[in-house]
């Protein structure tokens, strides 16, 4: 029943028509049903009112309360016609009586359903502002904070800390970039393929000048969650932040790819994969010859993430540097435990 409701709301007006055009286009509707109907009378001697029924119907959902009355009108003029053209045993008058009782309640029915369409469309008009002011303030906020993190990194005497701000700060963005790509009008989704993009444009300005790697984005155009994508470009951050720190050596150059695909059965998987020293760990849970460990923030962050989202964790050598694979489950597939 939603889907066909959906279709019908498709084929309603978005902005309010002129009075002229709701009276011409609701005599080309009444038009047309009047030619049908008296088709009908002339080829198959039925009186076609239900016809008139219909097309008072559309007009009362489509157009103003002054032109569904004027088709109401003339749909009953006409069926007037009709009755006296067929000569029927029952009275025209009963006949023109039952017309008339069903037109009003149709048109009744109809302009109560446009009006609640039309309120209907002005809270969610209403509401998509509110959501795009609080959107905005959010970013705002978040863009103080990042402000105040990264000026208290460069005052921090420790270099541990300044680290460890630095890398707040840059969380932080990546949340705020995760809310500049909200897509309201789809019911707050991401594309994936920019935003995951503009996540390793970030980390790789961030290494301009300090480090000589380079960072490639291979994301897929499909649509996430706000929630899942900002997950993922947590995610990715961290990984890409993992193979800086531990695959390459200081002033070592190299590459870091990252991947991320919708997979056939639903689930997004995300892929980041170094050339840098290799790794040769058992498991994600041992440190490998690289010295990446799962102890630290960035790891614990993953390990949160891909919990939360059904999802699973893996870490694998490769012939040359090594593969970082982060699934995410379909909500559908979640067991809500």
């Amino acid at each position: 029943m939603k889907l066909s409701l959906d279709r019908v709301v498709r084929w309603l007006p978005r902005h309010q028509l002129s009075l002229a055009m709701n009276y011409a286009a609701a005599t080309g509707v009444m038009a047309a049903a009047i030619l049908l109907e008296q088709l009908l009378v002339h080829f198959a001697r039925l009186p076609g009112l239900s016809i008139l029924l219909m097309a008072n119907l559309i007009c009362a959902i489509f157009f103003n309360r002054g032109a569904s009355l004027y088709t109401a009108a003339i749909s009953i003029a006409a069926a007037a016609f009709a009755l006296w053209q067929l000569d029927l045993d029952v009275p025209i008058s009963t006949g023109l009586f039952i017309f008339v009782a069903v037109t009003l309640l149709i048109v009744g029915f109809g302009t109560l359903l446009r009006l609640a369409y039309e309120r209907a469309t002005s809270s969610e008009r209403h509401a998509e502002l509110l959501l795009k002011e609080l959107q905005h303030r959010t970013h705002n906020t978040l863009t103080v904070m990042i402000s105040i993190i990264e000026l208290q990194a460069r005052e921090a005497a420790n270099p541990e800390v300044q680290q460890a701000l630095r890398a707040a700060a840059t969380r932080i963005r990546i949340q705020s970039k995760a809310h500049r790509h909200l897509d309201l009008d789809s019911a707050g989704t991401v594309d994936a393929h920019d935003y995951v993009a503009e996540v390793c444009r970030l980390v790789e300005a961030s290494l301009s000048g300090v480090r000589p790697i380079t960072v490639h984005c291979h994301a897929q155009h499909t649509t996430l969650g706000g929630q899942k994508a900002l997950a993922i470009g947590l995610v990715a951050n961290e990984l890409i932040t993992n193979a800086v720190k531990y695959a390459f050596a200081d002033g070592e150059p190299g590459t870091i790819s990252v991947h991320l695909e919708r997979l056939a059965d639903g689930y997004v998987q995300l892929r980041v994969i170094d050339d840098g020293r290799g790794w040769t760990g058992g498991d994600v849970d041992g440190i490998g010859t690289n010295g990446m460990g799962t102890n630290g923030m960035g790891t614990k962050l993953i390990r949160a993430f891909t919990k939360e989202h059904k999802g699973t964790y893996e870490r694998r050598p490769l012939a040359k540097g090594s593969e970082s694979i982060v699934t995410f489950a379909p909500r559908r597939n979640w067991s809500g435990v």
